[in-house]
């Protein structure tokens, strides 16, 4: 068995060429990954609200569209902070998962 994670889209750097229109279609597209993941019993691994938490969004970019080391980062914690503290609703399933070998 596998506990499968899904990912919202980080937003786009303040910095680029994209602007509150791309964040506008990145909220969005979020909206409707979060309650689809849930009910598909996948765990979220929200990089969206994880990249707004950071005091400095552009410091999180290497240029207008991917992260930096930074960005990776959090990227990183964020998918173990979901992958090791799974959602009530997926949490049911975990004590199966980590019963095989």
């Amino acid at each position: 068995e596998s506990l499968p994670v899904l990912a919202t889209l980080i937003p786009a750097n303040p910095n680029g060429a994209a602007g509150a229109e791309r964040n506008d279609w990145l909220r969005r597209i979020n909206e409707q990954i979060r309650p689809m993941a849930r009910a598909e019993g996948a765990v979220v691994a929200d990089l969206h609200a994880a990249f707004l938490r950071e005091s400095d969004l552009s410091a999180l970019f290497a240029d207008h569209v991917h992260p930096n080391d930074r960005g990776y980062q959090v990227m990183a914690a964020e998918f173990f902070r979901a992958i090791t503290r799974p959602p009530s609703a997926s949490a049911a399933a975990l004590p199966s998962l980590l019963s095989h070998p």
